[in-house]
């Protein structure tokens, strides 16, 4: 019969019957199918004048969690900074912050990004 975790992913018991585990195998991969991945990570974002915007970043995910581009938030330590996304693909990304405000921003920042997706 096999059992079932709380978030709906089914896997072999004990007491299965051998006979059993195609089935149960087949269960998983179609649940597996239906997961949502993750990937995060942080950049240096250095000073960046007024009205100006960093060189691009280049990031990269693990291999092969996505199979298509995912969707990819920026932020920053600094409230002046703004990220943006130049471009993206199921392997990495290249992303920029940008500092609209009339002064430079005060010092090196955590630029932080999230990607998920399939």
């Amino acid at each position: 019969m096999g059992g079932v975790t709380p978030h709906g992913v089914p896997y072999v018991t004990p007491d299965d019957h051998p006979a059993e585990f195609p089935a149960h195998s087949q269960a998983l991969a179609n649940a597996l199918e239906n997961v949502t991945f993750v990937a995060r990570g942080t950049v240096t974002v250095p000073v960046i004048s007024a009205g100006t915007s960093s060189s691009p970043f280049a990031i990269t995910f693990p291999a092969g969690i996505f199979t298509a581009a995912p969707s990819l938030t920026l932020t920053s330590g600094n409230g002046r900074l703004v990220g943006a996304v130049q471009s993206i693909s199921a392997s990495g990304a290249s992303i920029i912050f940008s500092n609209f405000t009339s002064a430079a921003s005060a010092g090196t920042v955590t630029g932080y990004w999230i990607a998920a997706g399939r």
